[in-house]
């Protein structure tokens, strides 16, 4: 099965996340931020709203960001918790399934950026 196909429903494997290319507009407004902020990649506190099976979060992860996820639907969230701890990551830390659609886990102010 092709990336293309795959879908919330499919558990994220190493080799999707071999082919993901994450969005080169959104790193570089990252990157305009932390170095505005004077912030080391693992200092800047990012939020994928919406993050699906956290590929973008996982992808931002291993170039040494502080990236979580939330999302609404539990399932998709489900599909990457193994890949995150095949990784050594915490996913209960990093990605949260969203509280009525609210994030709850973290205090107020807490991200510098969110996509």
């Amino acid at each position: 099965m092709s990336t293309e196909a795959m879908t919330k429903h499919d558990v994220l494997t190493e080799n999707e996340m071999s082919k993901f290319n994450f969005n080169q507009r959104i790193l570089k407004q990252i990157e305009l931020l932390r170095k505005k902020m004077n912030l080391e990649k693992n200092e800047i506190n990012i939020l994928d709203w919406g993050c699906g099976r956290g590929r973008a979060v996982i992808w931002l992860r291993a170039q040494g960001y502080n990236a979580f996820g939330t999302d609404i639907d539990p399932e998709p969230l489900t599909n990457c918790r193994d890949l995150l701890t095949d990784r050594g990551l915490d996913a209960e830390s990093i990605i949260s399934l969203l509280d009525g659609g609210i994030e709850k886990k973290f205090q107020e102010n807490f991200f510098h950026f969110c996509f």
